[in-house]
């Protein structure tokens, strides 16, 4: 609070957060603040009180004193309740080959939101509500995902990041979540390998051997001896390539060729 006294040769500027009660004691014997900060939070509010204050030291009103300072209280708060907002950043793609991603996951955001409500009550027992930001990777490469999280981290505050469809772009952000210690969740990007990236990392959807493994086992079950497998060249291309193979070979298959396609082609005649 910074409060400055009129006609008096100072002002002094004080910032707090703490209670009316410990603010009245640091007045000294004029009206005047305490020598003392009363906090350290650089949260301030402006305010010419400089009248209260000679109305106090002359055996003025309290009830006046009271009530301004009051008043400062009040702003305060409603200041750190604003604080209580919890930002987060959901990178997915919105436009390009990959559109559908993130309009699935920003619908179900929203319809669980509608439902239950913006807020949550934390482990510190406050009530915070939970705001998502979204931003749009365009179906581009990992890169763009890097660089949005990179702008939700420092100029959002994003206390979370979350989304990311594709694996390339769940693993651009692995150093950008150790840095800033900040978890990630991964809702659909599927390559095995991508949690052992950070710490901070957890994943709620699945993984590509999940699907490949039980894949390669009703292949053989129903008779099939013989496989040539072609996957993307990227990560979960890769991943689906070794999960299945080696099944299929253990259970006595033989994997009679492999190809890696660019994750461009279309063109398979």
């Amino acid at each position: 609070i910074d409060f400055s006294f009129g006609s008096a040769t100072y002002s002094r500027r004080v910032c707090t957060t703490r209670t009316l009660g410990r603010f009245l004691k640091q007045m000294d014997a004029n009206g005047s603040p305490g020598v003392r900060s009363l906090g350290s939070r650089q949260t301030c509010i402006r305010g010419n009180i400089g009248s209260v204050f000679k109305s106090h030291s002359k055996g003025g009103s309290m009830k006046s004193l009271l009530s301004t300072a009051t008043a400062a209280m009040l702003s305060i708060s409603a200041g750190m309740a604003s604080a209580d907002t919890v930002k987060v950043g959901l990178i997915a793609d919105y436009t390009g080959a990959f559109a559908t991603w993130g309009n699935q996951f920003q619908q179900a955001v929203e319809a669980y939101q509608a439902v239950n409500g913006k807020t949550v009550k934390g482990p510190d027992g406050r009530v915070h509500e939970i705001q998502f930001i979204y931003r749009d990777t365009a179906s581009q490469g990992p890169d763009k995902a890097k660089q949005l999280a990179e702008e939700l981290v420092v100029r959002e505050k994003v206390k979370f990041l979350t989304g990311f469809a594709l694996s390339p772009h769940a693993m651009a952000v692995a150093e950008i979540a150790n840095q800033a210690k900040i978890p990630v969740v991964i809702m659909n990007a599927a390559t095995a390998s991508i949690t052992r990236g950070s710490p901070y990392y957890v994943r709620v959807s699945m993984t590509i051997p999940q699907h490949v493994v039980p894949l390669a086992k009703y292949a053989y079950d129903n008779g099939v001896r013989k496989v040539y497998s072609i996957v993307s060249d990227y990560a979960p291309g890769h991943d689906a390539e070794t999960y299945f193979n080696k099944t299929f070979k253990a259970l006595g298959g033989e994997v009679i060729g492999t190809a890696r396609s660019p994750i461009t082609e279309t063109n398979y005649g």
